[in-house]
């Protein structure tokens, strides 16, 4: 595009000033009237249980009629499945309402669209296409600046004002990759905010990265949890960092593992806090400090697709504030297990026990078992910088393993030991030593690749550089 060669091109300083510039106009849209929807972000918190099933009954009744009335696809759709309004009287009911799969977005794109608003699309948000399917989402103006407002609300919970001192570690690409020279960051001075380079973070380079980040001070952390754990793995072994005003550090975008997070804590001595969004803006769930989510209740409805009674099974969310393209029983991709129990945090909000990740991150076993979050296989371990396991089939594994100066042959028997503990002992598991694990086009890490899933036929396995 025109506008990255003219960026890619530029001084660093003109860099800077067009990544202020932009920040400027993003920040505009993104908070203006933000104080308003602080008021009612906070005024929810303050309700009781049933005052919030109230105001979910309420927000649901308003999104379904408006559906059934103005939106050509729910229309037929719910004709086709023999639902009429009159049979949706409350929250409860919204199981007898289709499920709303990504391919259907793709194909019904323009009958999602509501035909009686004025309003204009105030933001089109394009999704990365991790299952395969990339969607196109019309927001309105509400939805998103809502979905903005929850985070700064979650951030100021945490003791971080809107306008504090930001290091941002993402998928950014900042500067070119072959462009191996400092600075591998950039200034964006509307929202004083660093963005750090997750691509250029190597032992090499690693002190300028320090030099920069204590002499901004930052307040606040926040980025995937891969970059800022690639960043904690290789500064640890140059010296400890000086940030004497860090609050917390904030994970999001990518399934927060176990050891990513005793790392992270340990190296920075301050908590690691994750939230749970989308880019649909349907769901926003803050992790609360007993390591439970809690999504919004004003933003949306969470469920799952549980058809074995316990509790865990794919996402499905229905938005209660985009009137413009509104998602119902929309499946996400990811796969959630719910709380069984009261959180004990204080929160009256509905609770999540984990966030297992993306479907095809998920292991599935031979008997149809899906098995998330295996990072408790490294527990414990030494000499493992990074490692993402790969399903071949139902019983081959393979794990890309990048190894450190600790590493030994004792680690990578445990490792395979702990595997075959979860998945099966008769299963075969390979490990392959690579420099490094190779992250998707938007700089994400994956953990788990799923080969066996039907929606991940079109994926390549990513697997690491040899050494």
């Amino acid at each position: 595009m025109i506008k990255d060669l003219l960026y890619f091109n530029s001084p660093v300083f003109l860099q800077n000033l067009m990544i202020s510039l932009y920040g400027y106009t993003l920040k505009k849209k993104r908070y203006s009237g933000c104080d308003q929807l602080m008021i009612e972000i906070n005024a929810c918190k303050e309700k009781s249980k049933p005052a919030i099933r109230d105001l979910q009954n309420e927000l649901f009744l308003k999104m379904i009629t408006h559906c059934f009335n103005n939106v050509p696809f729910y229309k037929r759709r719910f004709l086709e499945h023999g639902v009429l309004l009159k049979d949706i009287k409350d929250i409860r009911d919204i199981k007898k309402l289709p499920i709303l799969e990504k391919n259907e977005i793709q194909k019904n794109s323009n009958d999602l669209i509501a035909t009686n608003l004025n309003e204009q699309v105030y933001w089109i948000n394009n999704t990365s296409g991790s299952t395969g399917t990339p969607l196109k989402i019309h927001l309105d103006r509400y939805t998103y600046k809502m979905y903005m407002a929850l985070l700064v609300n979650y951030e100021q919970s945490l003791g971080i004002e809107f306008g504090d001192r930001r290091a941002t570690f993402a998928g950014r690409m900042i500067q070119r990759i072959e462009n191996s020279c400092p600075p591998f960051w950039r200034y964006n001075k509307a929202e004083n905010q660093i963005l750090f380079s997750s691509y250029h973070l190597t032992k090499g380079a690693i002190h300028h990265y320090l030099e920069k980040l204590e002499g901004f001070n930052p307040v606040e952390i926040i980025g995937y949890p891969s970059s800022i754990y690639n960043f904690v793995s290789l500064a640890k072994n140059e010296r400890n960092v000086k940030t004497n005003h860090l609050k917390a550090v904030i994970t999001n975008s990518e399934t927060l593992f176990e050891w990513q997070r005793e790392a992270i804590e340990d190296y920075f001595n301050v908590k690691v806090f994750d939230y749970y969004g989308t880019a649909e803006n349907v769901v926003f769930a803050e992790e609360c400090h007993k390591k439970n989510y809690h999504p919004n209740p004003l933003l949306g409805f969470v469920e799952i697709d549980d058809n074995n009674n316990k509790q865990v099974g794919d996402v499905l969310a229905t938005s209660f504030t985009n009137h413009i393209m509104p998602l119902i029983r929309y499946r996400i991709g990811d796969t959630m297990k719910l709380l069984n129990k009261d959180c004990g945090c204080g929160s009256n909000y509905q609770g999540i026990d984990s966030i297992l990740g993306r479907n095809d991150d998920n292991i599935i076993t031979r008997d149809g078992k899906i098995i998330g979050r295996l990072d408790h296989i490294f527990k414990g371990l030494v000499g493992i910088h990074e490692c993402q396991l790969v399903q071949t089939s139902y019983d081959d594994f393979l794990l890309n393993l990048v190894p450190d100066h600790q590493f030994e042959e004792e680690t990578k028997q445990k490792l395979i030991s702990n595997l075959k503990e979860r998945v099966g002992s008769d299963v075969s598991v390979n490990v392959e030593l690579v420099t490094k694990i190779e992250r998707t086009s938007r700089g994400k890490f994956k953990g788990v690749v799923n080969l066996i899933k039907k929606d991940c036929v079109n994926h390549s396995m990513k697997k690491g550089v040899n050494i």
